[in-house]
């Protein structure tokens, strides 16, 4: 009976295995290369990365990303930008430093625009530039003015917050009077409290003179005058720049008819006169306005009033063929 083949079971795993290899060099060639490309690879990427723990990643100039982006790196593009709104792009512009104070062509500075705008992430983009709230252009005031006049109340919080200096708070007082936004000079008024009285006659003036563009009702704009009368102003005030005519010319001028009915109930006098010896009704009697020449007369204007130059308040409204004031003035005594 011939021998039995040697059991494999007898032999270790691992000579089994190398017997296998040697059977099969060339896969062995190609395991060896294998862990060495690997071990290779995996140095590199380790070297890679130490390397670049002490070389930081490269950042792309910010007037380089503004070229790519389509954006000029100028006055007018930056202003263009706050704008409409592009927080990215004035992100952009306040990293490679431009002027945040300067005006662009159309006379206005990035803070002016964006107030105006009403971009609030933009303003506050610039109040943490540090932009000088006391640099504004000339077509229009400071942009807390701009936030007042509007009823802006975030944008004005913002603004105040940002400390502007006391110039540019008295200046937003008079525009949130002339816009009879009463909610705005409430916030105000604390801020300018030593020189209330006469900031607050200049402020009546404003809302006297019927801001066309605001948006506040007459009743507000007349709340507005309360006050600012309850605040110091004075309701007698003449301007010595405009034949010293009083505020109550103003209002009736302008067509403010609740502003002057506040103003006549706290005791202005309905017949002050000018350089030229005209009263508001006379004033009323050339200008057709016969809803004012009521007010007026339901006070105790004269009806009869004659100018310096001879002239009364029938022959304006004659002149003017006005048969409704002319029909008012005789109804009340006018010859």
């Amino acid at each position: 009976m011939p021998d039995a083949a040697p059991s494999t079971s007898s032999t270790p795993l691992h000579e089994r295995y190398l017997a296998r290899l040697k059977q099969r060099r060339g896969v062995a060639v190609l395991l060896v290369i294998a862990a060495i490309v690997t071990g290779v690879a995996g140095f590199t990427d380790s070297a890679k990365k130490l390397v670049a723990l002490f070389q930081p990643e490269h950042v792309e100039d910010p007037r380089q990303q503004l070229v790519k982006l389509g954006q000029p790196f100028t006055q007018d593009g930056f202003v263009a930008a706050a704008t409409r709104g592009d927080e990215a792009a004035v992100a952009l512009y306040l990293k490679a430093a431009i002027p945040v104070n300067e005006l662009s062509s159309q006379d206005v500075t990035a803070l002016d625009a964006a107030t105006r705008a009403r971009r609030v992430v933009i303003v506050k983009q610039l109040l943490a530039a540090k932009v000088d709230q006391s640099k504004w252009g000339p077509r229009q005031g400071p942009a807390l003015s701009v936030a007042t006049f509007a009823g802006d109340k975030e944008l004005t919080s913002l603004l105040l917050n940002a400390g502007p200096p006391e110039e540019v708070i008295k200046r937003a007082y008079v525009s949130a009077g002339a816009a009879g936004q009463l909610p705005m000079l409430q916030d105000l008024a604390p801020r300018v409290s030593a020189a209330q009285p006469k900031l607050a006659t200049d402020a009546l003036w404003a809302v006297a003179s019927g801001a066309r563009e605001s948006v506040a009702p007459a009743s507000a704009r007349a709340a507005t005058a309360v006050f600012l009368l309850a605040a110091g102003a004075d309701a007698q005030a003449v301007d010595p720049e405009v034949r010293q005519s009083t505020v109550l010319h103003r209002a009736a001028d302008s067509g403010e008819l609740e502003v002057a009915r506040v103003l006549l109930d706290k005791g202005a006098a309905v017949d002050p006169r000018d350089t030229d010896g005209a009263t508001p009704l006379w004033w009323m009697a050339g200008v057709g306005n016969v809803e004012m020449a009521e007010l007026l007369i339901a006070h105790g204007a004269d009806v009869k009033v004659v100018a310096k130059d001879g002239s009364s308040a029938m022959a304006r409204a004659r002149y003017n063929r006005d048969d409704q004031m002319i029909a008012l003035l005789r109804q009340h005594g006018a010859r």
